[in-house]
């Protein structure tokens, strides 16, 4: 528990000035923002990376901390925060795969991120948009040859963590905290509280007159299920799955349908609610989910 306090307080004020080591030399499209140091001699450098709106057509960016390793590596975690954007957890989960010789990026926001309409089509959108935040920054750790690439997620993170390992096959291995392969029913039954909003200013606006109904618009609208985009991927990556028992955000039996989903996964289920197993996950889980990416991104040897 000591460790985890000094953890806290390192996160929250970490030591400033440091400059880029690794990262010299970067695309013209890569912009950076600051550069500070971290725990364990690692470099933390906030960049802003610019791309394309896959909605809109227009220019677009996503903004990115990269915990830079204090010795040379091919290998990286991409880390999707939950709803609420980056936290503690987030950051501790970087400082510890940065010990270990990773380089952590946290995918920090995106252009329209929090864009919201009561038009279903408002989903799409934002999925694809997750999805190029990721894909933009996994574009970026190739640009340095860095060739091995897990993803780590929470909640919605885990959702469009789920979305984008059926997308790209870049993806060697993922832990997924408290997330769904099945957004539409997320949408339907959440108790989080901007879900909650949604779904009641849709049913008075569109006149509907039950969740069952209401998932059923949701189903014939979204266009990006993570779960078909899983089903059609030919070779799935290796995948940690972490459930809570009790959760009422993203349902549990949504959550548990990822581990017959991604055939040869781990399985660890968390007792409480998503809050207490996104907790539980860092506090009681964490050097699991890093040795896991120290055996699934493991070079392979001829």
């Amino acid at each position: 528990m000591a460790y985890s306090w000094i953890l806290f307080l390192v996160i929250l004020f970490p030591f400033r000035g440091l400059a880029m080591n690794n990262l010299d030399v970067l695309p013209n499209h890569v912009q950076v923002l600051s550069s500070e140091g971290s725990l364990f001699g690692c470099r933390i450098h906030n960049l802003k990376i610019s791309t394309i709106d896959p909605v809109l057509k227009t220019p677009s960016w996503v903004e990115v901390s990269v915990y830079e390793s204090k010795k040379p590596s091919k290998k990286a975690v991409i880390i999707l925060p939950p709803t609420g954007g980056v936290n503690v957890l987030d950051q501790g989960y970087a400082n510890e795969l940065c010990r270990e010789n990773f380089h952590a990026v946290i995918v920090k926001r995106w252009l329209h991120q929090n864009e919201v309409t009561l038009d279903y089509s408002m989903h799409n959108s934002g999925a694809l948009r997750a999805v190029e935040a990721t894909t933009a920054t996994l574009d970026f750790l190739m640009s340095f040859k860095i060739d091995r690439v897990g993803l780590l997620g929470t909640s919605i993170g885990a959702i469009t963590g789920a979305l984008v390992i059926g997308m790209d096959d870049r993806v060697q291995s993922s832990a997924l905290i408290v997330g769904s392969a099945r957004f539409a029913d997320v949408v339907a039954d959440s108790d989080e509280s901007g879900a909650q909003s949604l779904r009641k200013k849709r049913m008075n606006l569109y006149q509907i007159q039950t969740i069952d109904d209401y998932r059923a618009e949701l189903r014939k609208n979204i266009k990006y299920e993570p779960s078909e985009f899983l089903k059609n991927r030919i070779s799935l990556p290796p995948s940690l799955i972490l459930t809570a028992t009790k959760d009422s955000t993203v349902m549990t039996t949504y959550q548990k349908e990822l581990v017959t989903l991604l055939p040869g996964s781990k399985h660890i289920e968390i007792r409480g609610n998503h809050l207490d197993a996104i907790k539980k996950s860092f506090f009681f889980h964490r050097g699991k989910i890093v040795q896991f990416f120290k055996t699934t991104l493991a070079p392979v040897h001829p």
